[in-house]
């Protein structure tokens, strides 16, 4: 009978998963096909670029796992950067980057051909082929992954305010930057400040599609790519230990409920846990290396910790700070007197991070705006203290976890004993720790001075783990989410260590535990996903979408409204509301952190010199959400002082005219109002319409 291979595995899979997805949701299934071909594109230009970087990094001769893999997270990095550049020279032209993609992908296949039939491309594994088929324990997390990108944004997650910051600048800034047709400063979203490798990929959708709504099922579609080209490379670092290793890392990873969560919005966390999967498995494999390419793998290292670190900027701390100990801990143990290996890797980073310093600098000022403002002040007139007292306030915890006793309550609740994590940050560190006691005793008792003494993986996934525990602990809100990046060195942990504290003949137990994971994991996915009502919105989700644009969707009425004036040529103001991604252009807003020219007109001016000053920056209408405003000023976020529904009564007797009232369902008080800047006898009021 002839034995499984790994390839056959994982087309068995894919296989499963569409299948699955199609008997779950046809309509699912169908966006897969309709809107997925375009991330994919996206996927195999970059694995053509990544492919060409590793060659020219002199590391072709790797196996090909590794090139291809490794070659897709470094190429979507330099993808990344590629359009941040492009873009800021306004090359945002869809034939040009049509082509341009065209060109790496079929380089790419090329090199992938000429992989798969080399000698260089195979690596020996042997091992037991039943554990190639605990993969089929992913095809529900897959399916799920996938159904729930197949849901417009704005509807996923109530946790995360609906998707909130997908709209407000995940993909609301790409979409301001394909309407100015270049990237540029943005000085009404503050958020536009911080690195945006994964947005720039979401913005190549958009360019793609030649428009920003049309993209939303890509764009997202990627993001799923993205978390499964995690997973995929958590498998390449796991392997570095065996093949077994490798499987296990991979599949608790795949199964943590989060990385599902995270695939149903356009969230940048799957990109940085590939890159720092990426890292920390070019830093195993150069700890490993006696053929003299360690300080080109190190390079690998360093360039994908600077792709995380442009991700998200707790990837500094939680990614590159751990990491560049563990590179220095490997370059003094290989030669106490030259640490350059060290500088070979933080060099590697600084040129894929450098580029978003760069930009904010030039922007603002200050290379990490709006972080650490104390230090590196901004330029004047950039931001003002009550927006950055208000900043520093919404980002703290809650006053009541805000103590010792209470931030290590929400660790456990959070992460720890979490269920969107379920057991993989636990049992890591249980079996690790028993792992890392075995291996002394081994090592007490026997002179081992072989390669492998030099491994820096454990070190590094512990180094991880613990400043990871103190960064989120004392630099985060405490919100789950912001821990996720402690999967990577988790589920490595876990494959490197499993294997040699069970010994051989131990499939049924290794079998069982990892189907016991996978089945805890779903079971916890499942609550969620049912408790939000996610399949049964996946099956219309593309109706789901026209309702949204209809204004039929709950808190959503006031689209089609604004969108016909923009449509005229008309500008509009909004105030409260920052989500202006559905929105055509010629909406103004301001994220409520921002310097708000209206608001500050609205200080020093009466109300009718402030319809004045309405009418000379040429504002057709204001849109009020009073929702927002209420939720806002009632929050730690703050509102501006100077705007409250009392202005707007002023402005109305200054002749500000009420054109139309937004309600919610039932509810008789509007969540939103849209007023005319015209010209009106004073005092008088026109009646709402509904």
């Amino acid at each position: 009978m002839r034995r499984p291979r790994a390839g056959s595995i994982a087309l068995i899979v894919i296989a499963g998963i569409l299948v699955a997805l199609g008997l779950a949701s046809p309509e699912s299934l169908r966006t897969v096909f309709v809107d997925g071909p375009v991330a994919a594109a996206i996927v195999a230009a970059a694995t053509g670029l990544g492919l060409w970087i590793f060659r020219g990094l002199r590391l072709h001769h790797a196996d090909a796992a590794w090139q291809i893999i490794g070659g897709a997270g470094l190429g979507l990095g330099a993808l990344s950067l590629l359009m941040l550049g492009l873009g800021s020279s306004g090359i945002l032209d869809r034939t040009a980057w049509i082509v341009l993609l065209a060109i790496l992908a079929i380089s790419g296949v090329w090199r992938v051909c000429v992989l798969m039939g080399g000698s260089s491309a195979a690596r020996a594994e042997e091992t037991e082929p039943w554990i190639r088929w605990l993969w089929l324990t992913v095809i529900v997390f897959g399916v799920l992954a996938l159904a729930a990108a197949t849901i417009p944004p704005g509807i996923l997650w109530p946790p995360e305010g609906n998707g909130y910051d997908v709209l407000e600048y995940h993909l609301g800034a790409p979409r301001e930057y394909f309407e100015a047709g270049r990237i540029e400063y943005l000085p009404h979203n503050i958020y536009g400040n911080f690195p945006f490798n994964v947005e720039m990929l979401y913005l190549l959708t958009i360019v793609l599609h030649d428009d920003p709504v049309s993209a939303v099922f890509s764009a997202q579609l990627l993001n799923a790519f993205l978390g499964m080209l995690a997973v995929a490379t958590i498998w390449l670092a796991g392997r570095e230990y065996g093949p077994a290793a490798g499987v296990i890392a991979a599949i608790a990873a795949a199964t943590v409920p989060f990385l599902t969560y995270l695939s149903g919005i356009a969230y940048v966390e799957n990109a940085m846990l590939l890159f720092a999967a990426l890292a920390l498995a070019a830093m195993i494999r150069a700890s490993r290396e006696q053929d003299g390419s360690t300080g080109r793998w190190l390079t690998v290292s360093g360039l994908a910790a600077g792709l995380s670190c442009g991700c998200k900027y707790t990837a500094v701390v939680m990614i590159l700070l751990p990491l560049a100990v563990a590179c220095l801990w490997l370059s003094l143990r290989r030669n106490p007197r030259r640490p350059v290996w060290s500088l070979i890797f933080i060099a590697a980073c600084a040129v894929t991070f450098g580029p978003w310093l760069i930009r904010n600098t030039v922007n603002t000022g200050n290379p990490v705006f709006p972080l650490a403002r104390s230090v590196m002040p901004e330029r004047a007139g950039v931001w003002n203290d009550d927006g950055a007292a208000r900043w520093h306030e919404g980002h703290l915890p809650d006053p009541a976890h805000r103590s010792i006793g209470g931030r290590l309550t929400r660790l456990w609740h959070e992460v720890i004993g979490s269920k969107m994590f379920g057991p993989v940050i636990p049992l890591s560190m249980a079996l690790g720790g028993f792992s890392m006691l075995a291996r002394r005793r081994k090592s007490a008792t026997t002179d081992d001075s072989t390669a492998a003494a030099d491994d820096i993986g454990g070190p590094a996934c512990w180094l991880m783990i613990a400043v990871g525990f103190v960064a989120w602990l004392s630099m985060t809100h405490l919100a789950g989410r912001f821990a996720v990046g402690l999967i990577v060195p988790a589920a490595v942990l876990l494959g490197r260590s499993w294997p040699p504290l069970l010994g051989t003949n131990t499939r049924i137990l290794t079998a069982g535990a990892i189907v016991l994971i996978a089945a805890f994991n779903t079971r916890s996915t499942l609550v969620f996903f049912r408790e939000y009502h996610t399949l049964d919105i996946a099956p219309n989700a593309v109706a789901t979408l026209d309702m949204i644009k209809r204004g039929e969707w709950g808190g959503q009425a006031h689209l089609p409204v604004l969108n016909e004036h923009l449509a005229a040529g008309r500008r509009i103001l909004m105030i409260g509301d920052a989500r202006r991604f559905y929105l055509q252009n010629g909406a103004d807003y301001c994220v409520v952190f921002n310097r708000n020219p209206f608001a500050e007109a609205a200080e020093r001016l009466s109300a009718g010199a402030l319809m004045g000053w309405l009418r000379e920056h040429d504002y057709d209408f204001v849109y009020v959400d009073w929702s927002e405003m209420h939720r806002l000023r009632t929050s730690r976020y703050g509102f501006w002082e100077s705007i409250d529904p009392a202005l707007f009564d002023r402005m109305i007797e200054a002749g500000l005219r009420p054109i139309r009232d937004f309600g919610l369902g039932n509810r008789q008080t509007p969540y939103a109002t849209l007023f005319g800047v015209g010209v009106a006898s004073k005092g008088a009021k026109p009646q709402l319409q509904e």
